[in-house]
């Protein structure tokens, strides 16, 4: 090519590039996008709309997170609180002894600190000044010397503590054995009069509702991640409704306890099933990892 035809391309071409150059973001020609990537998005999108389709569409929905149970039908709301206040008696006194167990674990054969004292000291005020409150609150003379007994229990443990400056691992753990059978007995009290309060609520619901209604209702449990196995609400519920897993009736939301959160989690359940239906024709199919199947296929084949 001679230098003539060289020099025009260059003068045709120095303003174009120049052009480009000084061309604002919007005149800019963007890069094409991605297929594969704008099909995902749109699938996350149109996934997101018929998951609010589902839950705009959805029969009565009963959330249970903190001690409330809420109904949610259309635009109607009502709320239930299942705590008895001696619940939280008997949650407060095992929690002392437990407090008791936390701040002496990792000092067991030491000599106590300062500030291993100061916390010492203030559990057995604490304990102190609980007894003395117990006659507000309607406990039957077993139950009240039930509770009465577990914190004498607790304040003379922390003075014996408290007069060597040390704890054995053993004086812990017989401590704490001590005091397991009795902490049990409230556990199982605090439940039985949660689930009695709980029910008496729900059952006043369902008087109000047609059998189609009932039917159609979702109940979704919030609560934190240690308790799900067995968790005391979904066993109630599981057996409100005849089932032995959640997903159909009964859904747990692990370690959220924000409403819209929990109606979103609703309509995610309700969206996959259906997509578990049609694909696979098994309702419970997307309740497990979609790649369990072949992670275990894979794993047998390839991991000795």
């Amino acid at each position: 090519m001679n230098k003539t035809v060289v020099l025009a391309l260059f003068v045709v071409a120095l303003p174009i590039a120049l052009s480009a150059a000084n061309a604002t973001p919007s005149e800019k020609v963007s890069p094409q996008p991605d297929p594969l990537i704008s099909a995902n998005s749109e699938f996350l999108r149109l996934y997101a709309a018929a998951r609010s389709y589902e839950i705009n569409h959805c029969g009565p929905v009963i959330i249970v997170s903190s001690g409330k149970a809420v109904l949610i039908t259309g635009k109607t709301r009502k709320e239930a609180k299942f705590i008895p206040p001696e619940y939280q008696v008997f949650k407060a006194i095992d929690h002392t002894t437990l407090a008791v167990f936390v701040a002496l674990k990792n000092v067991v054969g030491n000599k106590l600190s300062a500030a291993n004292i100061s916390d010492l000291k203030s559990l057995q005020s604490y304990a102190q000044s609980s007894e003395k409150e117990l006659s507000r609150y309607n406990l039957d003379p077993v139950t009240l010397a039930r509770q009465k007994k577990l914190l004498s229990n607790t304040v003379d443990f922390i003075s014996e503590v408290l007069a060597k400056a040390t704890v054995s691992k053993e004086e812990l753990d017989n401590f704490v054995r001590q005091q397991t059978p009795q902490l049990m007995e409230n556990a199982n009290a605090s439940v039985a009069m949660e689930l009695h309060t709980l029910d008496t609520h729900i059952q006043s619901w369902k008087q109000t509702m047609k059998p189609s209604a009932w039917n159609q209702v979702h109940v979704i449990i919030c609560d934190e991640h240690m308790p799900r196995n067995d968790e005391r609400y979904m066993q109630y519920f599981l057996k409100l409704f005849g089932e032995k897993q959640e997903g159909q009736h009964v859904i747990y939301q692990e370690g959220n306890f924000d409403e819209k959160k929990a109606m979103q989690l609703l309509g995610t359940h309700l969206l996959d099933k259906s997509i578990a239906e049609e694909f696979f024709g098994d309702p419970s199919r997307m309740h497990r990892d979609l790649l369990s199947d072949g992670a275990r296929k894979y794993l047998q084949q390839k991991i000795k």
